[in-house]
């Protein structure tokens, strides 16, 4: 299965899953984002306990 795939008959697509099971923590660099936040999912994502995604300029704050 490619990693995106139009459901037939929709204007929506299927994503498929890269880490199953896995706790996925999506950043998004809006005012409400606090040091203390990327404190705990940097430690997360060390700790193997989550996986990062960075969306737009917030990989300049959460880099790993």
């Amino acid at each position: 299965m490619k990693p995106l795939q139009r459901i037939a008959g929709s204007r929506y697509s299927q994503v498929q899953r890269a880490w199953p099971g896995q706790t996925v923590v999506l950043i998004g660099g809006g005012p409400s984002l606090t040091a203390e936040d990327l404190s705990l999912v940097r430690r997360a994502c060390a700790d193997g306990a989550a996986r990062c995604i960075a969306v737009n300029d917030s990989y300049l704050v959460a880099p790993w």
